[in-house]
């Protein structure tokens, strides 16, 4: 099932390659390339330290137990 997805990404892919890969909207397609890494840069900062290193870096130890209970 996993192989069928995959096979099924791919076509969808190419499709939107020949559709938007032309000379004039190519800067589309670099865009869509481009925004799982600016989403990324955006939700990065918000995240939280894991406990390791908050524990091993930060020495924080009462934070990195908080984190640990969190985590489960």
């Amino acid at each position: 099932m996993n192989a069928n997805i995959t096979l099924i990404i791919r076509k969808m892919r190419v499709i939107v390659c020949m559709i938007v890969g032309t000379e004039t909207l190519w800067p589309i397609l670099l865009l869509l390339n481009a925004l799982p890494a600016l989403l990324c840069c955006m939700v990065l900062p918000f995240l939280p330290e894991s406990p390791r290193y908050l524990m091993l870096v930060r020495k924080d130890f009462p934070a990195a137990e908080k984190g640990e209970k969190f985590a489960g």
